[in-house]
């Protein structure tokens, strides 16, 4: 008698459902060595905003200044991908109204840095 497939549980809450090529690009294909510990650049840090920050929004744009990393750096509000400029170690984003955001900036390695702001 063989062994019946179970059937796989509902995806989580939140998850992302893309094409590969609609994925950014670190997440696009998967490279053995890739992980911090490998290299000798320093991983991505989001140093402003700060974890924890409440920021007014007051005009369209809100800035992170970015250290570290390998280029080219991709930003994920709320895990939704955001279009950067190359090689720009100041990153904008539009938020999308008064709330908490989380802010992940991703390297090319697949290495990144979170922080959760609230908007107000």
């Amino acid at each position: 008698m063989g062994v019946l497939p179970a059937a796989l549980p509902k995806a989580p809450k939140g998850v992302i459902f893309a094409a590969n090529n609609r994925l950014p690009v670190p997440l696009q294909r998967f490279r053995v060595g890739a992980m911090p510990s490998d290299g000798h650049q320093a991983a991505p840090r989001i140093m402003f905003p700060p974890n924890g920050a409440r920021l007014v929004a007051e005009g369209n744009e809100m800035a992170l200044k970015i250290a570290g990393g390998v280029a080219p750096l991709t930003l994920l509000v709320n895990g939704v991908p955001r279009p950067t400029q190359a090689g720009q170690r100041t990153l904008f984003f539009t938020p999308e109204g008064p709330g908490f955001a989380r802010l992940t900036v991703m390297d090319a390695r697949g290495v990144a840095d979170s922080v959760v702001i609230r908007i107000e």
